[in-house]
């Protein structure tokens, strides 16, 4: 009896040994086999225009190529659980939008950010304030717009998108941090129908992201006001002022990364992490500035540290507006 236990005992460690030198081998390899990449959300997207060519330059590095693949629906959710329940093989990874931060603190999802394997974050969204010039009051600047609302509480109307979406949040998160009180219209069908809304003049502004407000604002159906990020935006959009510029210490981004299942070995996430911060050269950092899109790569750990950050804001927010249902 005692013989069978040891050859048993024996031939587990033996059989573990060779499993670790086979998963060794396997990281060694890796890639050796196309890589899947899950958008949560179909094709044409901002986040697909500023990945697809960093991707490419990834794909030529690592020497197998990195597919898009397209995952849209239920609020990024069907994407996000394909990522979730992947092999953790780094054969499946994914997108990370800024909706990751706000779904589980909805009841919506199950899984959040620290749930997955954060590779590496991409970059920083901030929103921009935009007024229609079709009201019966064109705000021509920032602090035109404060300035009315604070002597008329409630009659600027503000078009954003649904409760509990990322522009919605920032439109709250600026209301609350700017101590005024203004007419809030949540458009369901997202920040494209709220930027119509102020473009046509049925609200006096908007809270959204630049790319979706762009063409308004080249045609000469809004102005924009301000930026609520740290920095100004780009020409020709430069001459918007930051809200700190104006008095008001407001930041508010959406954050993007990379992200796999649970559980990816780190010497994996580490080639994966090394690949991307290589390929992030001027080149694809201009694509990104272009996209209205700031890169700001981050490891793991510190990445998570920021969206820990942004988290906290949006639960503020989401209490507030009696959309919290859990912490």
């Amino acid at each position: 009896m005692k013989r069978v236990v040891i050859a048993a005992v024996v031939f587990l460690a033996v059989s573990g040994l060779f499993n670790l030198k086979g998963n060794s081998d396997a990281s060694e390899r890796y890639p050796a086999k196309p890589i899947t990449f899950i958008i949560p959300i179909g094709p044409g997207s901002d986040i697909e225009l500023v990945m697809r060519p960093w991707l490419q330059k990834a794909s030529d590095v690592l020497g197998k190529p990195i597919l898009i693949v397209h995952k849209p629906g239920a609020g990024h959710t069907i994407g996000y659980r394909e990522i979730y329940t992947a092999k953790p093989d780094g054969y499946t990874i994914g997108a990370m939008l800024g909706s990751m931060l706000s779904l589980k603190l909805q009841g919506l999802f199950p899984y959040d950010y620290h749930d997955y394997t954060i590779i590496n974050l991409v970059a920083n969204m901030y929103p921009v304030i935009v007024a229609s010039k079709k009201t019966k009051r064109p705000f021509e600047t920032v602090q035109q717009l404060l300035a009315f609302a604070r002597s008329n509480p409630g009659e600027v109307t503000i078009a954003t998108t649904s409760p509990g979406a990322t522009w919605w949040v920032s439109t709250m998160y600026f209301q609350d941090r700017v101590g005024l009180k203004f007419n809030i219209i949540p458009q369901e069908a997202g920040a494209g129908q709220a930027v119509t809304q102020v473009a046509g003049g049925h609200t006096d502004i908007g809270i959204c992201g630049l790319t979706i407000a762009k063409p308004q604002i080249d045609a000469g159906n809004l102005r924009l006001l301000a930026v609520l990020g740290p920095r100004r935006i780009h020409e020709p959009y430069h001459d918007a002022p930051t809200l700190r510029e104006v008095g008001y210490d407001i930041v508010y981004r959406g954050s993007s990364a990379i992200m796999g299942p649970p559980k990816m070995p780190t010497d994996i996430v580490d080639k994966l992490a090394e690949t991307f911060k290589a390929t992030l050269d001027n080149e694809i950092q201009r694509h990104f500035l272009a996209n209205d899109q700031f890169p700001d790569f981050m490891r793991s750990d510190k990445a998570i540290k920021q969206l820990d950050e942004d988290r906290e804001i949006m639960q503020n927010v989401l209490a507030k507006g009696g959309l919290l249902k859990r912490k």
